[in-house]
C-alpha cells in the first residue's frame, strides 16, 4: 500500500473448532479462554516498520456454570434433550455438550435455562426474542422438546461444575 508492504492475520477464534463439534472442551477454544461476548476476531495489518499500538483483549475467561439447586435433573429428559439440541443444530453455534466455543453464549452459564425462566427460555428459543443478535426461531419445537433441552444443559452444567472444571 503506497508503496509499503502489508501483512495482514486473522486473529481469534472461528473455524470448526469454534463450535466445540467435539464436545468435550478440550479442541475447542473456549479451553483456551476465549469467549462470545468478550473476544473478538480481528483482521491485524501491519508493517515491519510500523508504529501502532496492537489494542489489547480482555483476559481469558472461562465458562462458569450455574447450579441451579430449585432444578432436579430428569435423565430421560436430559438424554431426549441431547437429541433435540443435536437435531436442531444448536450444536453449530451453542458446541456439542452445550459447551460453547466462542459463536454463541455458553448456555450452561445462561440464566435463562434456570428455574423460573421458563417463559424467557420459550420467547428467545420458539419465539425468537433473540433474533436480532442472530439467534434463529424455532417455533416448531413443542413444551416438551423445549423442557428436554433445558434438562440437557442443566445436566451439562450441573457435570461440568462437580468435575471441577468451566469446560
Amino acid at each position: 500500500m503506497d508503496g509499503k508492504q502489508m501483512v495482514s492475520l486473522l486473529v481469534g477464534p472461528g473455524g470448526a473448532l469454534a463450535s466445540n463439534f467435539g464436545g468435550s472442551g478440550e479442541l475447542g477454544f473456549e479451553s483456551h479462554g476465549w469467549k462470545y461476548g468478550a473476544h473478538e476476531r480481528r483482521i491485524m495489518t501491519f508493517s515491519l516498520d510500523g508504529k501502532a499500538v496492537v489494542p489489547e483483549q480482555p483476559a481469558p475467561q472461562l465458562a462458569k456454570p450455574i447450579i441451579d439447586e430449585k432444578f432436579e435433573v430428569d435423565a430421560e429428559k436430559a438424554e431426549t434433550g441431547a437429541g433435540v439440541y443435536a437435531e436442531n443444530l444448536c450444536v453449530g453455534c451453542h458446541g456439542a455438550g452445550a459447551v460453547a466455543g466462542m459463536k454463541a453464549p455458553d448456555l450452561r452459564e445462561s440464566p435463562i435455562l434456570l428455574t423460573g425462566s421458563e417463559k424467557a427460555f420459550e420467547s428467545v428459543v420458539r419465539g425468537g426474542a433473540l433474533l436480532v443478535n442472530g439467534m434463529p426461531k424455532f417455533p416448531d419445537l413443542t413444551d416438551a422438546e423445549l423442557e428436554s433441552i433445558r434438562h440437557f444443559v442443566r445436566r451439562q452444567a450441573h457435570d461440568g461444575v462437580k468435575s471441577g472444571g468451566g469446560h
